[in-house]
């Protein structure tokens, strides 16, 4: 894995390619076995307010704060993609601040339990090792984490057999931002989306590519959302498996409400901090 602790990069040597250099990406197709730690992190604070005839009426600040860890064990493999999973949350907490509530991280129902997911074209099911349906907030959990499984790997579809220099700049299509962020909703605001690579690093023997992200979300709708993000994207070179993600900057969104005679508006504006790692082949005891 190329991303690790600050202190243990501190210990292993790591060489970085010049901007002279070229990189081929290859594409690695999901093998039953492959398993992986992956560790969530995202908080967003944001100001509140609802405005009426210029004037604002009400005010309040909110924030939520999310971090999980859990692991992934791919089962059975399809023609393209991976069918069926084993996925074990070892930690899954949330914490909702308000103006007058401080936040407190709570464990979401998952926290501790263990879950087959498995993709039959369209349809995604959810159970226990058992067989036996969750609850419907757990369902609810675990189907949002794993709606993109067994779907195309939009990023390896994407850099797979590509070549590229350091200090090359591609844009890439509004659809990859899903995997990057994984809130599909947004997805039809991107109107800038690059990764600029800065450069290559061989950490314990697995070459990984860095590229610095530029996210734009600004389609000048007036009720859509909006974000301005930079942060960086990691791939192994040989399987372009993304092994770490980091994004942050300003979100803000404005919606209308009511009918002509009594509208009045909501806006939110505020920060949004996302980490996301990976380290494959590495399953916890």
């Amino acid at each position: 894995m190329c991303l690790r602790t600050l202190a243990l990069c501190c210990l292993i040597q790591v060489s970085v390619c010049t901007a002279s250099e070229t990189v081929v990406f290859k594409k690695r197709p999901s093998q039953p076995g492959d398993s992986s730690q992956q560790t969530i992190q995202c908080d967003l604070d944001l100001k509140m307010s609802i405005r009426q005839a210029g004037q604002v009426v009400q005010a309040q600040e909110q924030g939520i704060q999310r971090k999980q860890l859990r692991e992934l064990t791919i089962l059975s493999v399809g023609e393209s993609a991976p069918t069926k999973a084993r996925v074990a949350y070892r930690k899954s907490s949330v914490a909702l601040r308000t103006t007058d509530q401080p936040a407190q991280l709570a464990d979401q129902p998952v926290t501790g339990k263990t879950y087959l997911v498995i993709r039959d074209g369209d349809r995604l099911t959810v159970t226990y090792a058992d067989g036996e349906p969750p609850s419907d907030e757990e369902l609810a959990i675990v189907m949002q984490n794993m709606e993109s499984f067994g779907l195309p790997n939009p990023i390896a579809n994407f850099f797979g057999q590509r070549t590229m220099k350091v200090n090359e700049t591609i844009k890439l299509p509004s659809k990859v931002a899903r995997e990057l962020l994984g809130f599909p909703d947004t997805v039809r605001n991107i109107t800038e989306f690059h990764l600029r690579l800065r450069e290559t690093r061989d950490v314990q023997g697995v070459q990984c590519a860095v590229f610095d992200i530029k996210l734009l979300a600004d389609n000048g709708e007036s009720d859509s959302l909006k974000m301005d993000l930079t942060g960086t994207l990691v791939l192994e070179v040989e399987t372009c498996r993304t092994v770490g993600v980091t994004l942050s900057g300003p979100v803000g969104a404005m919606e209308v409400h009511g009918p002509p005679s009594g509208q009045f508006e909501v806006a939110s504006e505020g920060n949004i901090k996302v980490a996301v790692r990976a380290n494959y082949g590495a399953s916890r005891r």
